[in-house]
């Protein structure tokens, strides 16, 4: 049989192979516009913080110490951990080798403070989310915290907490918050990842590992928070700066008591009037209360600037709440009065007042 070659197509072959060779190089074109190259960003720890119930509060974890409190069987050769966090898109990981962070430890409240070394990462790899534009990540994966109380022949006596569903975020937490990457070059600037748990499952023990001690301490809410630049775990958010009662996050309403009614006089009226020298005449005082009590009652004092037009010198008034009532008040002038009198009202702190002008009385026929 003969051999088929591309110049043997003829002129119609040869359309079809360029437009199928235009076509796969457009496919390929495309898929490489869906897809992100993976990059790998390693985070220097330098600070870090664990907290384990109400006994150790943000104790400091990092820079640990060099060569460390199990050299020689376990030293430490640097105080600074490293994460090797890999990021295609929005999608991050971290493989369990390449969580790596020193012994570190923390004082035995119970013998002096003597140190208790421990050993934290990933059982496993974390996987979760990174976002370059806010500098936000997410990892969430198996967290496994051993406590080493020394070693014999068969190794290291560990109690082992195993906690799995852990999230190491940028986010916020009620103990130590985490702090969003600020670098250009993403997780190579300054930011911190806090994993917070409620209470973390009993330790077992290996080889002979005491678990009496840590178990008394991880019934209680606990957190690691690791940075990289960022030497003080910022301040966590309260519900209280949110005007409402809890623990953050799970913040409630207030649920304030109903405040006691109170009288509230908020406006005191008097309308003008006339009278006759030598009679008597009607003028209204007017008292609004817009408080939720009644007013039962209160004293109005009353006053005139003229000796020769007269008014009582208070008056009591039953006001409603949220009304307006209404006190008719005698006006009596003196045969001698003439012009005009300013009647004052005041009480509660308000005022009000009107002018009651002097008619001449009428002449007999």
């Amino acid at each position: 049989m003969k051999e088929t070659t591309i110049q043997d197509l003829g002129g119609t072959g040869r359309a079809r192979v360029f437009l199928l060779a235009a076509f796969v190089a457009l496919a390929g074109m495309l898929g490489m516009a869906g897809s992100s190259k993976a990059e790998t960003h390693t985070i220097t720890v330098d600070n870090g913080r664990l907290t384990m119930g109400f006994v150790f509060l943000n104790n400091k974890i990092l820079p640990a110490d060099v060569p460390g409190p199990l050299d020689p069987n376990i030293s430490n050769t640097s105080g600074s951990g490293t994460i090797a966090v890999e990021t295609s898109g929005s999608t991050a990981t971290v493989a369990e080798a390449d969580f790596n962070m020193p012994i570190v430890w923390i004082p035995d409240p119970t013998a002096g403070g003597a140190p208790i070394p421990m050993k934290f990462g990933p059982k496993g790899d974390l996987t979760g989310t990174w976002d370059a534009g806010t500098g936000q990540l997410s990892l969430t994966g198996t967290l496994q915290v051993d406590v080493i109380w020394g070693f014999d022949e068969g190794g290291a006596k560990i109690c082992r907490f195993t906690a799995p569903n852990t999230t190491w975020t940028t986010a916020p937490n009620a103990i130590s918050p985490g702090v969003a990457f600020n670098g250009v070059g993403g997780l190579s600037g300054n930011g911190a990842i806090s994993a917070f748990w409620d209470e973390l499952p009993a330790g077992e023990s290996i080889n002979g590992g005491d678990c009496g001690k840590p178990n008394a301490v991880v019934r209680d809410p606990g957190a690691v928070w690791l940075s990289s630049g960022i030497a003080e775990v910022p301040a966590p958010p309260t519900c209280q700066e949110l005007g409402k009662d809890g623990l953050w996050p799970d913040c409630v309403d207030i649920d304030w008591p109903d405040p006691d009614p109170v009288v509230e006089i908020t406006k005191v009226t008097v309308t003008k009037g006339t009278v006759t020298a030598g009679q008597k005449a009607k003028i209204k005082v007017n008292v609004t209360n817009s408080g939720d009590l009644a007013a039962t009652p209160i004293t109005i004092k009353l006053a005139s600037s003229s000796k020769q037009v007269k008014v009582p010198g208070q008056v009591k008034l039953n006001v409603p709440a949220g009304k307006t009532a209404t006190a008719s008040i005698t006006v009596t002038a003196t045969k001698n009065a003439r012009g005009k009198a300013t009647i004052t009202a005041s009480t509660s702190g308000k005022s009000g007042k009107a002018v009651v002008t002097v008619k001449k009385p009428r002449k007999r026929k």
